[in-house]
């Protein structure tokens, strides 16, 4: 199952697994995907994967943390 998000703009994807491209056609690209799952079925932690972004410069800088809480609640261990 897949969730969406918009931060600030920025469209958020958040599933247990890999996105239907064939489906970008009817929903448009998203901007950031963060897995719940990994592909051997592992629980991911989405936090650790948006501090990953940040940190790689992958996230704008005009936006923090802070701008993901409903997602990091959302998504809490």
């Amino acid at each position: 199952m897949s969730a969406y998000y918009n931060i600030k703009g920025l469209k958020v994807r958040v599933s247990d697994h890999e996105p239907n491209y064939s489906m970008d056609r009817f929903r448009g690209r998203n901007d950031i995907e963060l897995y719940t799952k990994s592909a051997d079925n592992r629980k991911l932690d989405v936090e650790s994967q948006i501090e990953w972004l940040f940190i790689k410069g992958i996230i704008p800088d005009d936006l923090t943390i802070e701008d993901f809480e409903e997602i990091i609640d959302d998504y809490r261990d």
